[in-house]
């Protein structure tokens, strides 16, 4: 059974929009202001929120803005109630992050379709969402355990080598090994990091507003980091020397630092 939360000051209103609902076979519960909706969503966790625009002490913007910030309630889908008066409102609303609005006064049928659609755009999406952790998964499965084995063999050789018969060789020799160790637990730990990166970048589809910030997100004067980031890597690599750069100067760049140091070092590492 889908979970409804009516937000809404006017009670006769409240009380007539939960027992359409309740009629239809939904779970509804009301809150009387933005405030005790906020703390309502929190324990009830609905499906989907009906929440009016203007309410004494925290208006609907305001409640949406706080359950945008919570994990847990981030992509509910959220309607917002509006007089003819505030259409301008409802649509800052849905630049906020609301899905939908519908207009006071408004007949029962047009809630009970406006339901319906943001409960099976809802439905819609987590679909794609679980294809896309299945596509997830099996790649993972399917790629992880061959990327692993051969850094993997590397360690246990060589370590195999160093307990058995380091007392049989010379400093040279165990120090070349021991190379061969670091350079592949360095690989391993770049396989992990990039499976981790891949992993989180498909995630993003679930997380409204870690997605808002990413794609919001710029790095002023990014020549320096591109150039500091692959010295970086060029001498971890011992190919400094072979390095040149021919990078056009610009202010800024749409993504992270984190995200550019990745693709530096993967260009530089291939």
């Amino acid at each position: 059974m889908k979970r409804i939360l009516v937000i809404e000051d006017n009670q006769s209103l409240r009380k007539d929009i939960i027992e359409m609902l309740g009629f239809e076979g939904y779970k509804t519960t009301g809150a009387e202001n933005g405030i005790v909706g906020v703390q309502r969503a929190r324990e009830f966790l609905p499906d989907l929120i009906i929440c009016d625009i203007m309410m004494p002490g925290m208006d609907g913007f305001g409640v949406l803005d706080e359950l945008r910030k919570d994990a847990d309630l981030a992509t509910v889908p959220f309607i917002f109630l509006t007089a003819r008066t505030e259409r301008s409102d409802s649509r800052y609303g849905m630049e906020l992050g609301a899905d939908d609005y519908l207009t006071k006064p408004f007949m029962a049928a047009e809630l009970l379709a406006t339901v319906n659609t943001r409960l099976e755009k809802r439905a819609q999406f987590d679909r794609v969402t679980e294809r896309r952790m299945e596509d997830l998964r099996g790649n993972i499965i399917l790629a992880l355990p061959h990327e692993l084995r051969t850094p993997l063999n590397v360690i246990l050789g060589f370590s195999d080598l160093l307990m058995t018969d380091a007392s049989l060789m010379d400093g040279v020799r165990i120090s070349d090994m021991a190379r061969h160790i670091n350079s592949a637990g360095m690989r391993l730990y770049r396989l992990i990091e990039n499976f981790l990166t891949y992993a989180q970048t498909e995630l993003l589809v679930n997380d409204p507003a870690k997605r808002e910030a990413l794609q919001h997100g710029f790095l002023i004067y990014p020549t320096m980091s591109i150039e500091n980031h692959a010295r970086s890597k060029a001498q971890i690599i011992e190919r400094a020397e072979d390095l040149s750069f021919a990078l056009e100067d610009v202010e800024a760049i749409g993504i992270s630092e984190e995200y550019l140091k990745k693709i530096v070092e993967e260009l530089v590492d291939n």
